[in-house]
């Protein structure tokens, strides 16, 4: 049987059977944090065993949160190498990247080495970060062989059983920690393009230089 008809037989017999899983996938763009909601902070490895907390990276300029699903994935990679094409363009901007995935911090640094990517790769184990932003869904049972038909073997590179791996997702956060834009697409193949956290970056950027611009007012001057 191929892999696509493996994964249709599946997806039949989950319908069929009227069986879930605890968490859906369909339900994430749902109920993950969107625009105007606070970003949850995060304190996670790189791939160094240097942790990284969100509110430090803040203290600098705003942040672009890439979730992805592991370096199994090829769209992920993919994901990863356009995201270090436009690193410079990012930091010129003020702002940081940085990724973050269920894979153990061995598999962030073979990540990193593979795609030779600079900017800060981190390892969310357990997902605790993911479900914070409301991102984590459990692969179900009957379409797991398909992914281990592709070398996806979970438990190896996410260090438990438990199957859950995050709806990729781009966030666009602020100094203020708000999110000022948000990209979650029930659909793992699209991913939100270079061009538009450029934009995106820009326009936070034009919002601040505005705001310095604007005249002060002395509250210690005399009346």
């Amino acid at each position: 049987m191929s892999a696509e008809c493996y994964l249709i037989e599946a997806a039949t017999e989950r319908k069929a059977t009227g069986t879930h899983t605890k968490l859906d996938v369909k339900d994430v763009p749902a109920n993950c944090l969107k625009v105007g909601d606070f970003a949850t902070n995060f304190d996670l490895p790189n791939a160094k065993g240097t942790f990284i907390k969100l509110t430090d990276l803040l203290t600098e300029g705003p942040v672009v949160l890439a979730f992805y699903r592991g370096s199994w994935c090829p769209f992920c990679n993919r994901e990863l190498h356009d995201l270090q094409e436009i690193l410079p363009q990012i930091k010129a901007s003020g702002a940081s990247l940085v990724a973050i995935s269920p894979q153990l911090p061995t598999s962030s640094a073979a990540t990193v080495l593979k795609n030779g990517l600079s900017f800060e790769v981190l390892s969310d184990v357990g997902n605790h970060t993911g479900k914070g932003y409301g991102l984590v869904y459990s692969v179900p049972k009957l379409e797991r062989p398909f992914y281990a038909l592709f070398g996806a073997d979970l438990p190896k590179y996410n260090g438990d059983e438990s199957f859950e791996i995050p709806l990729p997702a781009t966030y666009i956060i602020d100094k203020s920690m708000k999110i000022r834009y948000a990209f979650v697409d029930i659909d793992y193949k699209k991913r939100l393009s270079p061009a538009e956290i450029l934009k995106q970056l820009n326009l936070i950027s034009k919002e601040k230089s505005s705001f310095d611009k604007q005249p002060r007012v002395d509250v210690h001057s005399k009346i």
